[in-house]
């Protein structure tokens, strides 16, 4: 496969992307053309681009970079909790040793007294 082929892992694609996917196809199909000649141009170089189809790919692209970013925010907060629960669990694995380590020398220390 090419480099600038495009894989598309439908693990990861939203049920409206498939959704659009599949209308698209059962229009092209219906029409009996594909994209290449549905969408062509007479003149690629002097006739305009549809106005609305840029719109459509900009606002669309846009979307999907927003829910990319409100998707990554998620897991960032989500992977910082499980990270400040972990640190708060060190802290006080840590601070209950110490209270352990403290009664163990003092019963150590009372028991030596006991002795005397």
């Amino acid at each position: 496969m090419c480099a600038s082929c495009t894989v598309y892992s439908f693990y990861s694609l939203t049920s409206a992307v498939l959704s659009s996917f599949q209308t698209a196809k059962y229009f092209l199909k219906s029409k009996g053309s594909t994209a290449a000649s549905y969408f062509t141009r007479p003149d690629i170089l002097q006739t305009p681009v549809s106005p609305s189809l840029v719109k459509n790919i900009c606002s669309s692209a846009k979307m999907y970079k927003n829910e990319l970013r409100n998707k990554q925010m998620k897991l960032n907060a989500e992977l910082s909790a499980v990270a400040l629960s972990k640190r708060h669990m060190a802290f006080q694995t840590a601070a209950a040793a110490t209270r352990l380590r403290e009664k163990l020398s003092n019963a150590l220390s009372a028991s030596i007294r006991n002795r005397v």
